[in-house]
C-alpha cells in the first residue's frame, strides 16, 4: 500500500468524509497511479464525498482531465495561449491549497 509521501494528503484533506470512512476513500485514491492526480481530485473534491466519487471516476477515465481542473482552473477556459497573470493565478491557487 502506497504511503502518503505529502502532507496534502493527510486526514484533514478528507474532512468532509465522516472518520469512520477515511480509510476506505483513502484506500480509493490510492488505486490512483499518481500523487499528482490523486491531489487533484482532493482539491476538486473539497471535502465533499459525492464529489471525490466522482473526480475519483473521472480521473479513472482520463486523469489529465482531473490535473487540467485542479492545477489549471482558468487556462482551460481560455482559447490559445494563456496570459501571464492567468498563469500566475492558477499557480498561486494550487500553491495556496498545497499549503493550507
Amino acid at each position: 500500500m502506497r504511503r502518503w509521501p505529502h502532507q496534502s494528503c493527510s486526514k484533514r484533506r478528507l474532512g468532509g468524509i465522516p472518520s469512520d470512512q477515511t480509510a476506505a476513500f483513502l484506500d480509493l485514491l490510492n488505486e490512483l497511479s499518481d500523487d499528482r492526480v490523486a491531489l487533484g481530485v482532493l482539491k476538486l473534491a473539497d471535502g465533499d464525498i459525492e464529489q471525490l466519487l466522482l473526480w475519483l471516476d473521472m480521473a479513472r477515465v482520463d486523469w489529465r482531465d482531473v490535473l487540467a481542473a485542479a492545477e489549471y482552473p482558468r487556462q482551460i477556459r481560455i482559447q490559445g495561449p494563456a496570459p501571464a497573470a492567468v498563469i500566475a493565478a492558477d499557480l498561486s491557487e494550487y500553491e495556496s491549497w498545497l499549503e493550507e
